[in-house]
């Protein structure tokens, strides 16, 4: 069970960072992660920074060509992080606590990104560097510590997949977040029993660290992701009602054409019933020129829906735009409707008295 608190630092009166290493939101996120960790329940504590798109170089493939300069997400994390997310580590190490910004630059790489980068060759102990480094041009090192900015891989962990309603594996780099502090980052709980639970901890902790820090957003995962469909939820919730709007139209419409029928036939229907014509044969003529309607709609709704499904591809999830099962499966619905649309007309012309019609003629 995992539980998500998104910080923000940068109103909390520690804007000003004389150096990253001595900025103050480090600190009070420390204590904070310290402090939950020793929460009941709790199992382990990460921090995140927010993805960043990023070009990178690496190391001797520098051609100038654009194939060696692959682009990824860039993510800060602290230590825990993998084993918070579950997120198992293939080859190498994770990260540690001596990982600090003042220290060389490190980094793990997803299994992906290792297998583009680095085909039929060991990544770990291999360099890349955050940005686009052009043949002969020199590395510019850290202006605060004059690191190389070249970072080494230590470790290649398992991919994942992004939050949405069609995930797709990502590649993505992660740096040690002391390395690269952010005044926003989201913070993991992990927890052993139900994570919402532990939101007022967070709350509370965060005001007792820092009583101007803005109150934290936090949400368990399934909020998130309830969060993440909640407009594709709500589009599909209205194409929804518009379609059984126009179900209850197509069966009115089916039902008022048939029975006006039927009734301009009545006379048609008692003669033929008085020249010996069966229940059975006007149920079959009825609903046999009311289906032979319906069912030529349906060629022309289902003509024009395999067109304009494609236009709907973006609203579509789990299913393809022209997925034959679900044609089959709406048509014979429809089929269904349109059948009962026809037979309870077929059913009252059955009744129909052969003298109470003839008489009327």
């Amino acid at each position: 069970q995992l539980l998500t608190a998104k910080l923000d630092f940068s109103v909390s009166g520690f804007t000003t960072w004389v150096r990253p290493t001595e900025t103050r939101p480090q600190v009070t996120l420390r204590e904070l992660m310290e402090r939950l960790q020793n929460h009941p329940g709790v199992q382990w504590v990460a921090a995140v920074s927010d993805k960043a798109g990023i070009q990178i170089t690496v190391e001797d493939h520098q051609s100038g060509s654009e194939e060696d300069y692959p682009r990824t997400s860039y993510q800060g994390v602290t230590p825990d992080y993998f084993r918070a997310m579950g997120i198992p580590m293939l080859q190498g190490r994770t990260f540690t606590e001596s990982d600090a910004y003042e220290t060389s630059r490190v980094a793990i790489i997803t299994e992906s990104l290792a297998r583009r980068c680095f085909p039929n060759v060991d990544p770990i102990g291999r360099r890349i560097y955050p940005g686009r480094l052009n043949p002969n041009e020199v590395a510019q090192p850290d202006r605060w510590t004059s690191q190389s900015l070249w970072t080494s891989i230590v470790g290649v962990a398992a991919d994942v997949r992004d939050l949405s309603l069609n995930p797709e594996v990502e590649s993505n780099i992660y740096v040690p977040y002391w390395q690269f502090p952010m005044q926003t980052p989201t913070l993991l709980v992990r927890t052993a029993g139900k994570p919402s639970s532990l939101a007022a901890a967070v709350h509370t902790e965060v005001k007792s660290l820092n009583k101007n820090l803005p109150a934290p957003k936090v949400q368990t995962m399934n909020e998130r992701l309830s969060d993440i469909v909640a407009q594709p939820r709500f589009q599909t919730l209205l194409l929804t009602l518009f379609g059984l709007l126009t179900l209850v139209l197509v069966t009115a419409g089916i039902y008022g054409v048939v029975s006006y029928s039927v009734a301009q036939r009545t006379q048609e229907i008692g003669v033929r019933m008085a020249l010996g014509a069966q229940s059975r044969d006007v149920l079959k003529l009825v609903v046999g020129q009311g289906m032979k309607l319906a069912l030529i709609g349906m060629g022309v709704g289902l003509i024009g829906a395999f067109i304009l499904t494609r236009l709907m591809e973006n609203l579509l999830f789990g299913v393809s735009a022209t997925d034959p099962v679900t044609f089959a499966v709406v048509a014979s619905f429809l089929g269904a409707v349109a059948l009962l649309a026809c037979y309870i007309p077929a059913r009252r012309a059955m009744k129909v008295d052969p003298m109470v019609a003839l008489r009327c003629e």
